[in-house]
């Protein structure tokens, strides 16, 4: 259904009384601090009935100033859908199945483009300092794979501590899935499309770095406690990899002292070289960074530095000795078969 045509009415700037038409979408910047708040925004809809839907929604056909705030506009449609603004939730529609939460209430509306979609839900909408995310539990599986279950979505707040939000995260999953977990035992983890990343430790603070769309997994530890880490102490997990299975068999943790003499890849290089019964020269160290699914590996394990501060890194372990991709350069190579060239020529004559 093709937008419904309106007036080309200019968007009105309100200066203390003082109605300016604006007919290019900016403003002076030396009303932008000082009149800021007295500025009244565009806004001009109208509201037609989707005769294509089989649920019989409604389509709002919305002109809005892009300088309003989220904030602002949900103000603007409470007349219009009968629902106070707290509890709307505003969706930019990126395609068909995929929906993005204009969440901050102060963010404008400045990276909406012309004829952009908005699906409206209702929920508990968030105010700034706000972080809405999805907690996932781990199915039991075969020892090479995971899966996810989503459990249900959740708001983190800034300035709380992982302690507050572990509390507040059992009783909900008490409360919805009779999943009783006793808080000692209880684990949170970043997840980062299939894979496990840093664990958040009951004294961090949550900031801004957490971000809109957080994935964590919430874990049992079973037969022990969760540990309890000095600030000069990184807990760090290592995927061994044997060449027979190449897929992970087993996930390690081991922590490391960033404040000792010793350098963090030789205290991590020789904790699993005691663990796995690997001699230090035989062991290979790798890594999956960023987006990449490739696994780089290291030979020289002692003479290579990695990046505590980086969550974003996957580590790998292996031994070399067992490692079947060390052959000879000549067994790379595909013997060629030799045949005979025949040349013919041509008599033009």
């Amino acid at each position: 259904m093709d937008s419904p045509t309106f007036e080309h009415d200019p968007i009105k700037v309100y200066d203390q009384g003082r109605s300016e038409e604006n007919w290019d979408g900016t403003e002076d910047d030396d009303d932008d601090n000082e009149f800021q708040s007295n500025e009244k925004y565009f806004f001009k809809t109208t509201k037609l009935s989707d005769k294509t839907s089989e649920d019989d929604d409604e389509k709002l056909y919305a002109y809005v100033d892009k300088r309003m705030t989220v904030k602002e506009l949900k103000t603007q449609l409470v007349p219009y859908i009968n629902i106070p603004s707290d509890f709307i939730i505003l969706n930019r529609c990126k395609s068909e199945t995929e929906l993005e939460e204009l969440a901050l209430p102060s963010s404008s509306l400045e990276d909406l483009a012309y004829s952009d979609t908005i699906k409206i839900t209702m929920g508990q909408a968030l105010h700034d300092g706000e972080y809405r995310g999805i907690i996932y539990w781990i199915e039991p599986q075969e020892q090479t794979q995971i899966l996810f279950k989503k459990m249900f979505d959740w708001i983190i707040k800034k300035g709380t501590s992982v302690l507050e939000t572990k509390k507040e995260l059992l009783v909900k999953l008490n409360n919805t899935h009779n999943i009783d977990i006793p808080l000692n035992r209880c684990r949170l983890r970043k997840k980062k499309r299939d894979s496990l990343m840093r664990c958040y430790f009951n004294e961090e603070i949550w900031n801004e770095d957490i971000g809109q769309g957080w994935e964590m997994v919430i874990l049992d530890l079973k037969d022990r406690s969760e540990l309890e880490l000095n600030k000069t102490k990184r807990l760090m997990f290592v995927n061994h990899i044997e060449e027979a299975t190449p897929r992970v068999i087993s996930e390690m943790e081991f922590v490391v002292d960033i404040a000792s003499t010793t350098s963090p890849n030789t205290q991590l290089g020789t904790e699993i070289s005691k663990k796995l019964n690997i001699p230090e020269d035989q062991l290979e160290m790798g890594y999956m960074h960023g987006h990449s699914t490739e696994i780089t590996w290291k030979t020289s394990v002692f003479n290579w530095s990695f990046s505590l501060s980086d969550d974003n890194i996957i580590l790998y372990c292996r031994n070399a000795d067992n490692t079947s991709n060390k052959e000879t350069p000549s067994k790379w190579r595909r013997q060629r078969k030799e045949r005979s060239l025949r040349i013919h020529t041509m008599n033009n004559d």
